[in-house]
């Protein structure tokens, strides 16, 4: 008799096991079909000549945060760092740690807003990300891509530094060391500090 309990036991465990196999594999089908889709997405993107440059006026932002509230890119009287980031980018997470120190470093004399591709990424995760790390009130959310559009996004981080006079003052795209993130971004806050 006991056998019967062994075996109708033996026989869940194995159903249970093959059906969390079966979930476990379900979701990375569906995590690598929403890779393909923001790749497809980017490389469907016909070339464009009217992105923005050095020197050129920055392209209107005013895009909701994690309340609802609209905030803009015009009008700061600091030079704006625009970071454009995944939560899904390993080297935008690395990123979001240097950022999250220079907030606290330089934050007074720079004005930081993190862009998020929310049409491609989860917002909530995203938004816990940058909660976790103190940044949720600088971060806003692109729900519709048009401002990652309006710069050419295509590559995760991308940053431009706005100034004072809606400009773009400088462009890069990836990752830096500490030391390449303070040479961007002290003379900046000096001049800033100094105004």
């Amino acid at each position: 008799m006991w056998w019967k309990w062994v075996m109708a036991l033996l026989a869940a465990s194995f159903i249970f096991a093959v059906s969390s196999v079966g979930y476990w594999v379900y979701q990375q089908i569906e995590k690598k079909d929403m890779e393909i889709e923001r790749l497809d997405k980017f490389a469907n993107r016909k070339p464009r000549n009217d992105l923005p440059h050095i020197g050129y006026m920055a392209p209107k932002i005013e895009l909701p945060n994690a309340n609802n509230e609209m905030i803009a890119l015009a009008g700061s009287e600091k030079h704006t760092l625009v970071v454009f980031w995944t939560e899904w980018s390993s080297h935008c997470q690395t990123e979001l740690e240097k950022i999250k120190q220079l907030y606290a470093e330089k934050g007074k004399d720079i004005r930081f807003l993190l862009v998020n591709d929310a049409e491609n990424d989860d917002e909530k995760s995203a938004a816990a990300l940058v909660n976790e790390k103190s940044l949720g009130e600088v971060t806003v959310y692109d729900r519709e891509g048009l401002v990652s559009e309006d710069y050419g996004i295509e590559v995760y981080p991308t940053v431009f530094l706005v100034g004072t006079d809606g400009k773009i003052k400088d462009r890069w795209v990836g990752t830096l060391t500490e030391q390449e993130w303070n040479e961007r971004l002290s003379p900046v806050a000096h001049a800033q500090a100094n105004q």
